[in-house]
């Protein structure tokens, strides 16, 4: 207002009190008066520093919060996990009567693997019994001598990438990625199952859906990994072929192929019909094997050397239940990759 004036004025007293006052004056013309008004800052700056301190306080009681929740919550997530990987090695060192506690607050997708996962220990179980049984009668028929040897293949076969993929998974979820953790583990739920029949026969295309689920959990691990399934026409896709005949065959890739190969990695899976035979060729771009490294592989799966968990108990099996021209060969050029070749009957058997 008119003959107002504001500013700011610190008097000695004030200087020596370390004190800044705000002066206001007002003139009175008819009295010849001049009002003054002097406020202190202090009280302001006292506020000021109060609310600063209290808002520090807040947001350290929030950051604490935050991460006492997060910590829980990431215990909650990963200590199952932790528990399942701790019994699955248990398991391999043996322990086979261990199963993994079915807990109720479990997320669906873990509980769906623990689940999954006590199934196949229990198949294992009955086949185990199963096997002494057929073991103790092989003496009076052939044919109860090859069950018995057929079943004892099957269970040679484990998952070896299990645990590494349960490492992979608990990454995942510590890096935030919730969408591919409940992908990842849907595939590898996926591939339990798979195994729980391995000692059936399933389609085709079952079988090419577990190794993509298998090829796809190894891409979260091999960043530059490129894979194709191809099939031909005359291929049919609902035939029935023994269960786990094709993923291991592209596990043994990862496992030796591509074991020094960081960059660049290629691997196919082609399913074509030659006359009456399926023919499965499963390609990589991997280390290979010199002249003298495939000759020893071949000799070994030629004497039915089971040594190789791998590839040998797959081509034992399909001699088992085709006959001795049926199995798997092998091709390999050092540097430059391996060709692993699966050749069975065509069935016209459906799903």
């Amino acid at each position: 207002s008119e003959g107002g004036i504001l500013y700011r004025k610190s008097t000695l007293a004030d200087d020596v009190a370390n004190t800044e006052i705000l002066t206001s004056e007002k003139e009175i013309p008819l009295m010849g008066w001049t009002l003054c008004f002097r406020i202190s800052t202090h009280p302001v700056i006292q506020t000021a520093r109060l609310n600063l301190l209290i808002n520090i306080i807040i947001a350290v009681a929030i950051l604490i919060f935050g991460t006492l929740v997060s910590s829980w919550r990431i215990r909650k997530i990963l200590g199952p996990l932790y528990r399942t990987i701790e019994i699955m090695e248990r398991v391999s060192n043996g322990e086979i009567a261990l199963r993994i506690p079915e807990i109720e607050d479990l997320t669906p997708e873990i509980s769906q693997m623990n689940h999954t996962f006590n199934q196949m220990l229990d198949h294992m179980a009955a086949l185990s019994q199963k096997e002494k049984q057929l073991i103790m009668k092989a003496a009076k028929a052939e044919v109860l001598q090859k069950q018995a040897q057929f079943d004892a293949l099957n269970h040679q076969i484990r998952p070896h990438f299990l645990f590494n993929t349960l490492n992979t998974i608990i990454l995942l979820i510590k890096m935030g990625k919730n969408e591919e953790t409940v992908t990842a583990v849907g595939q590898l739920a996926t591939i339990l199952r798979g195994m729980i029949n391995a000692d059936k026969f399933v389609c085709l295309n079952e079988e090419i859906n577990i190794c993509k689920c298998y090829i796809e959990l190894q891409q979260l691990r091999h960043d530059t990994l490129q894979y194709d399934i191809t099939a031909s026409e005359d291929a049919d896709m609902d035939c029935l072929i023994p269960a786990m005949t094709i993923q291991p065959v592209v596990e043994n890739c990862f496992i030796h192929a591509f074991e020094n190969k960081n960059e660049d990695i290629i691997l196919s899976v082609d399913i074509s019909v030659d006359k009456e035979n399926l023919v499965i060729e499963v390609t990589d771009n991997g280390d290979g094997m010199s002249a003298k490294q495939l000759e020893e592989v071949r000799k070994k799966l030629q004497n039915n050397d089971s040594s190789n968990v791998g590839l040998s108990n797959i081509n034992n099996r399909l001699k088992l239940i085709y006959g001795p021209e049926y199995g798997i060969s092998i091709d390999a050029e050092y540097g430059l990759g391996t060709i692993v070749t699966i050749i069975m009957p065509h069935r016209s058997m459906k799903c």
